[in-house]
């Protein structure tokens, strides 16, 4: 009998210290890591828990995450993502299946990302881009981490021109000189200072106006059978280099010309010459170009018309009356 109560005792001891009422059991050691080593704001985080282990090889049940942003979570690896930047103090919390439990906290640096720049519309009221138009900019930019928290603080535009910069999702510029590119430049700052730049070059055409036509004839004195020069080369489009904004009335000569020339470097310039020649008896004779050749077969006065076009369709036309001589 004596035999069967040491053997009980005995059984019992060893339950005892092989389960979990062991006087002898040790809690879980706690371990983690995260990936990116880095993150950013908005940006998933992995955090990693399985290197966590019981020292008795008991099981680890639970895993207990807080992100130190209000956050919490379970699981060996769980995601999560910091809505700002900063540093978050991470506690993960093992438990084994005896109850014991261990927790390690670590610091994790959460990155301010810098704002994103979609896109730069540019709208003309008068369908382009000319001197003395009043344009509209505007950007579309995001701050990656403005999850009802970050937002855009300040958005700056320089034109180019030498003019002050602006500030605003939306402005309006007028540029003064045409015939030339120019260089807008956008800075986006989120309010935590971080920044990104976008330039876009556009091209401001000289203001369109009508053309001038201008006939000129050689020899000054024809006779019929003579080979008569009509040249139409000094024909101009009449369009403004340089036109005052009405905002910023700067000092601008309205001299058509540009550059010294007429027409802008071949952007704003005639394209098309049309000859109509009415002799004294009979219809008339049509012929195209800059610069034409006719032979009078008849004595009297010719009507010369020539009509010039620009680029933007618009015509001028103009006269001139010949007197053929025997």
């Amino acid at each position: 009998m004596r035999k069967f109560a040491v053997a009980g005792v005995l059984g019992l001891l060893a339950v005892m210290l092989a389960g979990c009422m062991a006087l002898f059991n040790r809690p879980p050691v706690a371990s983690f890591t995260w990936s990116p080593a880095e993150p950013y704001a908005a940006q998933d985080v992995t955090f990693d828990a399985t290197a966590s282990y019981d020292p008795d090889q008991n099981e680890i049940t639970e895993y207990l995450w807080d992100f130190g942003d209000g956050t919490k979570a379970s699981g060996s690896i769980v995601h999560h993502t910091y809505q700002d930047n900063g540093t978050y103090s991470v506690t993960l919390t093992v438990m084994d299946r005896c109850g014991k439990k261990d927790s390690l906290t670590k610091k994790i640096s959460v990155l301010n990302p810098s704002p994103e720049i979609e896109c730069i519309d540019i709208y003309d009221y008068n369908g382009r881009y000319e001197a003395g138009d009043t344009l509209r900019f505007c950007v579309e930019a995001l701050d990656p981490a403005s999850l009802g928290i970050k937002s855009i603080a300040q958005v700056e535009w320089i034109f180019g021109d030498g003019s002050a910069p602006q500030y605003g999702t939306c402005v309006e510029h007028c540029y003064c000189q045409g015939c030339r590119y120019y260089t807008v430049k956008v800075t986006v700052t989120d309010d935590d200072g971080a920044a990104k730049s976008f330039e876009r070059v556009i091209f401001i055409h000289c203001k369109d106006g009508c053309p001038k036509a201008v006939i000129q004839i050689a020899p000054s004195e024809v006779h019929k059978d003579d080979t008569v020069i009509l040249n139409g080369r000094n024909s101009y489009d009449r369009d403004r280099c340089c036109v005052p904004c009405p905002d910023c009335p700067r000092d601008c000569s309205l001299d058509p010309a540009c550059n010294g020339r007429y027409y802008c470097n071949g952007t704003d310039r005639i394209v098309s010459w049309r000859w109509e020649i009415f002799p004294p008896k009979g219809g008339s004779i049509v012929r195209w170009g800059a610069r034409i050749e006719f032979t009078p077969t008849q004595t009297g006065s010719y009507l010369i018309q020539l009509s010039v076009k620009d680029d933007e369709n618009n015509w001028d036309t103009t006269v001139k009356q010949i007197e053929v001589l025997p």
